[in-house]
């Protein structure tokens, strides 16, 4: 895998322009708080016109976009939330287009943080996790998001993305198959979902340990 030898935080701790974050919340609170943890911080909070309200985010007046273009000539934007909103999706890859931004892979649960170090301490198991992938497509889906997670940029996602159903229809040829695999993810997502992922990785763990990995391959692939 051709992985980026420099991570987001490596990258920002060596760059000087101030550093603004694109909303509020639980995603804003995670990035603020690796940021002070490696000696940076947040210069100012912006959020979309229409949530501007005069509100005050870690002690700073959330300010609008162009207040920040106002105050400053060069900056970075971390987006600092997640959606799946196609016009939400929509702004942020336009102030992609027209600004540096980055959008930091943060862990939703635990502390455990997805960089540079972390994956070096890790890459025996993501290679055998790719090593497991049947084709060239699959492959250079798990390297896309890889280094998307290392380094926060958008453009790794987007190099990527397929429409579900189009996806539903290759793992299932069969078009009734397709649909009534479609509906049981619409309907279960959540549960039955990761319980088949889960049992996948254990299938995976097996695979890796046959092959001849060893121990280390089922520590690769080992959940949890």
């Amino acid at each position: 895998m051709n992985i980026v030898k420099q991570d987001i935080w490596q990258y920002l701790k060596t760059d000087k322009k101030p550093i603004v974050l694109y909303g509020m919340g639980n995603g804003a609170d995670k990035i603020i708080a690796v940021l002070e943890e490696r000696g940076m911080r947040a210069a100012d909070f912006f959020a979309s016109d229409g949530f501007v309200r005069g509100q005050l985010f870690h002690g700073k007046r959330v300010l609008l976009l162009s207040e920040v273009k106002e105050k400053y000539t060069d900056f970075i934007i971390l987006a600092a939330f997640g959606s799946h909103l196609p016009e939400v999706c929509g702004a942020i890859r336009r102030l992609d287009e027209q600004y540096e931004l980055y959008a930091p892979d943060v862990p939703v649960a635990g502390e455990e943080l997805f960089d540079a170090d972390y994956y070096e301490a890790n890459k025996v198991r993501f290679e055998c996790a790719r090593a497991l992938l049947a084709d060239e497509h699959s492959r250079f889906v798990f390297d896309c998001v890889i280094k998307y997670k290392l380094s926060g940029k958008i453009s790794c996602l987007a190099a990527c993305e397929s429409e579900q159903e189009n996806d539903m229809r290759a793992i299932f040829p069969e078009r009734r198959h397709a649909e009534k695999y479609a509906f049981t993810l619409q309907r279960n997502k959540k549960s039955r979902g990761f319980r088949a992922v889960g049992k996948g990785l254990r299938q995976a763990c097996r695979i890796c340990a046959d092959a001849g990995h060893g121990n280390a391959g089922l520590q690769s692939c080992r959940m949890g």
